[in-house]
């Protein structure tokens, strides 16, 4: 046995590792020396040379620019998926959920839809299926990361927060302002309201809020309400 497991060892020497194996280059065809590890020209035709790592094979790909721009756009299109599916995770939804809206998409548009009309169709399921539950808080930071006109759904998650405070018979809540908030935000901390005063005036979410980061223009009010036994 042992002598087998040596010999097995040795003839797996002789094999040749993956980058002394000949690859052709990307743009001319032309069979290179081993095949690249890193960026490089090719001998042949000059032009640079990329080597990626496919996001989905794990696999290193050797390619041209325009590939590499591709594989840098796959990767970050399933560092997205994957990103909001994590949030979605919480709510009991998964990759199978995923793949089913695709395909409910796709059938109803006639076309592959694009991931973020599948996550904003997950969320929107998951509300009419669960109308006690809330993600509209996540919905809010996916909007704003769209660009799209969030302040509706960030102010239905400011709602539910109140909702359950009113039907426990509590009678005033307070604005605690988020950390490095904005000064708009900053100015609202520790004001108490009444939860009707509040549910009515809705101050927060703070449309004069300037803390920005994908919208151009509306700022993405972090301020909650905290309980308030304030006389």
């Amino acid at each position: 046995m042992r002598d087998f497991l040596s010999r097995l060892g040795r003839e797996r020497e002789d094999f040749p590792k993956k980058e002394d194996i000949p690859s052709p280059c990307p743009y001319c065809g032309e069979l290179l020396p081993k095949k690249p590890t890193r960026k490089r020209k090719c001998p042949y035709c000059k032009k640079v040379i990329y080597v990626r790592t496919d996001p989905e094979t794990r696999e290193k790909v050797v390619t041209t620019e325009k590939g590499a721009q591709k594989i840098h756009a796959r990767k970050k299109r399933i560092a997205y998926r994957n990103r909001w599916l994590r949030s979605l995770a919480s709510y009991g939804i998964g990759e199978q959920d995923f793949v089913a809206e695709k395909a409910r998409l796709g059938k109803q548009f006639g076309k592959e839809p694009p991931d973020a009309d599948i996550i904003w169709g997950l969320f929107n399921s998951l509300v009419e299926r669960q109308p006690s539950t809330s993600p509209y808080y996540e919905m809010a930071l996916f909007l704003e990361e769209e660009k799209r006109d969030f302040i509706p759904i960030l102010q239905q998650s400011r709602k539910l927060d109140l909702l359950p405070w009113k039907e426990a018979g509590m009678e005033k809540v307070k604005i605690h302002a988020a950390d490095q908030a904005c000064p708009s935000c900053k100015s609202l901390q520790g004001q108490v309201f009444t939860i009707d005063a509040a549910l009515k005036e809705m101050p927060i979410p703070n449309r004069e809020c300037t803390t920005h980061w994908h919208h151009p223009t509306q700022g993405f009010c972090r301020c909650v309400y905290l309980a308030s036994f304030d006389d």
